[in-house]
């Protein structure tokens, strides 16, 4: 079963507030099976010592808006096991991939009526402005392979060698 990144960083977090509490008995507190739990420590760096990063502490403050954009796209197309590895040379964690992401996307506002026309005044004027050069492009296209193909049957002309 595939659980969310928060539901992860909540495990982990009371997996090192509750320190007497065993991995069994949180395990069934949360509901999950105990080999999951003790995986996501170890995918996390928490064995032998090592500490768990909140999410709140790593994202928003270290990186810009253009780190972001580079990282999910650098992370597009990754398995969960090279996500895992990136995302622990960067110091970060999949779920603030996700938010970030999510926060790019997101709709900054309604347009109104006349800012929405104006849109689409402007897409239509650059349509046919990019129909009009490909139309252009393969014209020339067409003139080049025709004069290579005349080049080829009659040959160069004297004055053009």
């Amino acid at each position: 079963m595939i659980y969310p990144d928060e539901f992860r960083d909540e495990v982990l977090d009371c997996f090192l507030s509750k320190k007497r509490t065993s991995a069994t008995q949180l395990a069934k507190e949360f509901g999950i099976a105990r080999s999951t739990m003790l995986k996501w420590r170890k995918e996390a760096g928490l064995v032998n010592g090592g500490s768990y990063k909140k999410p709140e502490s790593s994202s928003t403050n270290e990186f810009s808006i253009k780190d972001k954009h580079y990282m999910l796209k650098e992370t597009f197309h990754m398995t969960e096991h090279e996500l895992g590895e990136y995302c622990r040379t960067k110091g970060i964690l999949a779920s603030d991939l996700k938010r970030w992401e999510e926060e790019i996307t997101e709709p900054v506002k309604d347009l109104t009526l006349p800012e929405r026309m104006s849109f689409i005044r402007e897409n239509k004027k650059l349509s046919k402005e990019l129909e009009r050069k490909d139309k252009a492009l393969a014209e020339a296209a067409a003139l080049l392979l025709l004069s290579k193909k005349a080049e080829a049957i009659w040959g160069v002309k004297e004055e053009e060698k």
